[in-house]
This record gives structure tokens, C-alpha cells and sequence, in this order.
């Protein structure tokens, strides 16, 4: 219970900006070492929301995955409109990367034609969602073809807000666990994981925007950075276990 209260007091401090609200009872995933399995938002969004989801991101839905994330929480506003915060956790420098989406390659001639399409498909979803919030916030620039993990994770929250689903869109450091990654790449300060992350997103979303509202016609998202120390140090590669 103590580590629940901890969560919830730390990720309420992160989304204060936005105004939204973390219920002690929110459903939440992954939950913990019983259950560590990432989420596509399936269990957060009715059906109907799920579906547009993944016909908006993918030209052949059936059989394809929607990405999934660290974690994702339910929240509400201050009037109970429904809301989500969904959170990119990061320990060392070397996961915040510029590639672009790889195209995979598939034995078969139809299975390479259905991932193209949906590599094509990804990319107008992208594009979309640079487009429209470009409009108001001029600077805003994501692409398939770049920083994908990052353009992807705006673009969604970016297609959740515009469905009427507030987002606050987290990127959480966890600073000093000299164990997780090389000397040189895990984060040993807060300025050194604000200046990684700046730098991360520069030419792709305005400074001057990060943790302030973007409207996205029936709700807003936020884009919102933090870091925190570790609580302990990672065990060394060869100890660690795979959850279970």
C-alpha cells in the first residue's frame, strides 16, 4: 500500500499542471510485478474508441499492433470528463533516438505488401497530427521518418485528445541508476535529462510548449518532462530477471 500511495503522490505532482485528477481506485497498467504487461489502451477505451484508434493508425488493423506504453493511468477532470495519462519512462540517454520507423521485411509477397501499406498508413497518421497542431503552434513538426518513438507518442495524444480525451503525456527520467546503461548514458542529474530531452525534441515540438495545453478541438494534451531518483539500483545485467 505504501508503494501505491508513493505513485499516486508522485504522478499527481507530475500532471499538475493540467488540471486532471488521479482517483485512488484509477485503473492502471501495467500494475506491478503481478501483472508488467505494457497496455495499448484497449482496457481504457471503449470499443468504438479502440477501433477508430487503430483504423486511424493502420491501413490493415487485423493481425497488426497498435504501439504500446509504459504506463498508462485513468484519470478525469476537475468537471468528470474522462481522461488518461500515459507515460515514456527512461533511464539512459541513448533511448531517447532520432531514427525513424524501420519498414520490416516479411517472407511473403501479400504480408509485404499489408506492411507496407501499414508503414504508409503510419505515416499519414503522423502527418496528420503534425499538420493540425502545427496550425495553432507553429514549429510543431513529426514525422514517421525521425524521432519515432517521440513523434508517435505526440500524434496519439494528439488522436486522443481530438476524440474528446484530455491527455497528459509524460516523459519520466529516473536519474542516478549507474547500473541500467554505460558510464556516459544514464542520467546522473535532473539538468542533464531537461537538457537531453530539449535537445531530443528540438525542431520537432516548441520549447515554449512543453507542460502548457494544446487544444485539440473537444480536448487538450500536455506534454510534460520530469525526472526522479531511483529508489535502488538496478541489478547488474547478468541478475536480472525477467518479470513474470
Amino acid at each position: 500500500m505504501v508503494g501505491v500511495t508513493r505513485f499516486l503522490t508522485d504522478l499527481r505532482q507530475f500532471i499538475k499542471p493540467t488540471g486532471l485528477q488521479i482517483a485512488e481506485d484509477s485503473a492502471r497498467q501495467p500494475k506491478g510485478r503481478c501483472d508488467p504487461g505494457e497496455s495499448d489502451l484497449a482496457a481504457f477505451l471503449t470499443a468504438e474508441e479502440h477501433s477508430n484508434l487503430r483504423t486511424w493508425w493502420l491501413k490493415h488493423p487485423k493481425g497488426s499492433k497498435l504501439p504500446t506504453w509504459d504506463l498508462a493511468v485513468s484519470a478525469s477532470t476537475a468537471e468528470g470528463t474522462r481522461a488518461l495519462v500515459l507515460a515514456e519512462a527512461k533511464a539512459h540517454e541513448s533511448e531517447l533516438s532520432d531514427t525513424g520507423k524501420q519498414l520490416a521485411v516479411r517472407a511473403a509477397e501479400e504480408q509485404q505488401k499489408r506492411t507496407n501499406e501499414n508503414h504508409a498508413q503510419i505515416g499519414l497518421a503522423i502527418a496528420e497530427a503534425s499538420r493540425a497542431i502545427a496550425r495553432n503552434h507553429p514549429g510543431v513538426s513529426l514525422s514517421r521518418d525521425c524521432s519515432y518513438q517521440f513523434c508517435n507518442r505526440v500524434a496519439f495524444a494528439w488522436k486522443l485528445a481530438s476524440m474528446g480525451i484530455p491527455v497528459a503525456l509524460l516523459y519520466i527520467a529516473f536519474i542516478g541508476d549507474s547500473m541500467i546503461a554505460a558510464p556516459g548514458d544514464f542520467f546522473v542529474s535532473e539538468q542533464e535529462w531537461d537538457d537531453a530531452f530539449f535537445d531530443h525534441i528540438q525542431g520537432h515540438f516548441p520549447a515554449d510548449r512543453v507542460s502548457r495545453g494544446i487544444a485539440c478541438g473537444k480536448a487538450s494534451f500536455w506534454l510534460i518532462p520530469h525526472a526522479m531518483p531511483v529508489s535502488r539500483l538496478s541489478p547488474p545485467p547478468g541478475q536480472r530477471k525477467t518479470l513474470r
